[in-house]
């Protein structure tokens, strides 16, 4: 069994071929992080300066699975001050709320009111920039606090959220996702915050929370895992991807990882620049990949 499992593993590994560009879609601006529901893809962007101030001037649009931009600006629908989005960076959705982080804030918007329902200010933790986010059993948010090299974990339902308590240090953590069936918290860090660094410059960690999730232990490691990483996402068979933006040129390529296994990270170049927070639809085997520096979309067919 256990020769089993490890053979259909190796042949997933060997056969992952070059994903294929379906679709690239303009929506302007600094688009960071792509998510999705049953029937649309939403796209949060920093705006047209892209800075981590409260400009007040970032959006998310949204757009059909096929690409198509239905809404350059589907959120905020109300821009009064506390509706407006300064920069947004990370989201999820969960049942009819999306979840998006904007610079020290974490925001929640009906998606069938397009109404703001909730917000969190984390800045009492001395937040600047909250990058990534993934939920937790449709209750928790654990968002990464990308410049104060933290995590924080956010309970909805009693509205506290707590920094993240972890067994070493981490460096400047970016992409987050939750495994459900490990319950192992995965994620991916750059050792220096530069675009260009070697391949030493990306690791990628399993945490596995002890106790309550309060506190948390690294597990696993992966050293070496890309020149700077951004995105994370579990591919439901065991494997991570991530997005590395490689340098400022259009070398950017997804890296592909087992935990599992000790076979060596593969590297898929598809030539973008700024691959930034993407998301993959396992209904249908795309990859949403937000371009930061052109203002594009582009959907990937694995």
């Amino acid at each position: 069994m256990k020769f089993t499992l490890l053979f259909l593993i190796l042949v997933c590994v060997t056969s992952f071929g070059k994903p294929k560009v379906i679709v690239t879609t303009s929506v302007g601006s600094h688009p960071e992080s792509v998510t999705g529901s049953t029937d649309f893809i939403f796209v949060s962007n920093m705006g047209p300066k892209a800075d981590l101030g409260l400009s007040g001037d970032g959006y998310i649009s949204k757009l059909s699975k096929a690409g198509e931009l239905l809404d350059a600006k589907f959120l905020p629908a109300d821009t009064s001050s506390s509706s407006r989005l300064n920069s947004p960076t990370g989201m999820q959705v969960v049942g009819d709320t999306l979840f998006v982080n904007d610079v020290s804030r974490i925001l929640g918007f009906s998606l069938s009111s397009r109404r703001l329902i909730a917000e969190w200010d984390l800045s009492e933790f001395g937040v600047t920039f909250l990058n990534d986010m993934t939920s937790i059993r449709q209750r928790y948010l654990a968002v990464t606090a990308t410049e104060q090299k933290a995590i924080f974990i956010l309970d909805t339902q009693t509205e506290k959220a707590i920094q993240l308590k972890v067994s070493e240090p981490l460096a400047f953590v970016n992409g987050i996702a939750f495994d459900e069936k490990t319950t192992y918290l995965y994620l991916n860090q750059n050792l220096a915050a530069t675009i260009g660094k070697d391949d030493e410059n990306g690791e990628v960690l399993a945490l596995q929370f002890v106790g309550s999730m309060r506190s948390a232990k690294v597990v696993w490691k992966r050293k070496g895992a890309g020149k700077f990483l951004d995105g994370l996402s579990l591919l439901g068979d065991g494997s991570l991807l991530l997005s590395d933006w490689g340098g400022w040129g259009n070398d950017g390529n997804f890296r592909r990882v087992f935990p599992a296994l000790s076979s060596p990270i593969k590297s898929l170049p598809v030539g973008l620049k700024g691959m930034a927070d993407f998301y993959y639809d396992p209904s249908s085997r795309r990859i949403y990949v937000p371009q930061l520096t052109e203002g594009l979309v582009t959907a990937f067919q694995f």
